[in-house]
């Protein structure tokens, strides 16, 4: 059997890069002593509260879109190459940053 991992304090955060629910480790040993019923409610609520905080996400991503659109809608906008080129220089300094 394999091991249940996640954690409380990342639970609530939306998942990133395919990650729903980083590391925190429930040895097997523990259903094997008749936790398993604790370890499904513990896991059940971390599911409920990450859900609750990506929900959270979801409604201010679409605050922010709508912004988006009506600063659009007014001749706001960014060129594409320029947001581009932008977002090229944040990855190299973070890169430089890290080493």
């Amino acid at each position: 059997m394999g091991l249940i991992t996640m954690t409380e304090s990342t639970a609530k955060q939306p998942a990133r890069r395919g990650r729903i629910f980083p590391e925190r480790t429930l040895p097997p040993e523990e259903l094997a002593r008749g936790k398993a019923e604790e370890v499904i409610s513990k896991a059940l609520k971390l599911v409920l509260e990450w859900e609750k905080g990506y929900q959270q996400w979801v409604g201010e991503t679409r605050e922010k879109v709508e912004v988006a659109i009506e600063q659009l809608d007014r001749g706001e906008g960014i060129d594409g190459e320029v947001v581009l080129e932008q977002l090229r220089e944040k990855l190299r300094k973070a890169k430089e940053a890290q080493g």
